[in-house]
């Protein structure tokens, strides 16, 4: 195998990783509640899906991938709408 190839099947797996550990801490965001108001952790949930979102923006930056980058980059920021809109409903 080599050089380039080994770094090519590396940055492939790297990023399927991500992916799943993206997907893996989203499925640990809590249940809504029965109350209207969100609680403190339904808003620090949504910050960290927000950098998880952002910091796989930044890896599809690195690989040159502009236009999957820009898609991370777009559900982080609604991300941290989200919780700004979470927090100041507090």
């Amino acid at each position: 195998m080599t050089r380039f190839k080994t770094l090519t099947v590396f940055k492939t797996l790297t990023v399927a990783v991500l992916a799943a550990a993206t997907v893996a801490i989203g499925g640990l965001a809590a249940a809504p509640s029965a109350s209207a108001m969100p609680n403190q952790r339904t808003c620090d949930v949504m910050v960290a899906k927000g950098n998880i979102a952002f910091a796989l923006g930044n890896v599809y930056t690195g690989l040159g991938w502009s236009s999957a980058a820009y898609a991370a980059y777009s559900r982080a920021d609604a991300y941290f709408d989200a919780a700004g809109d979470c927090y100041r409903a507090l």
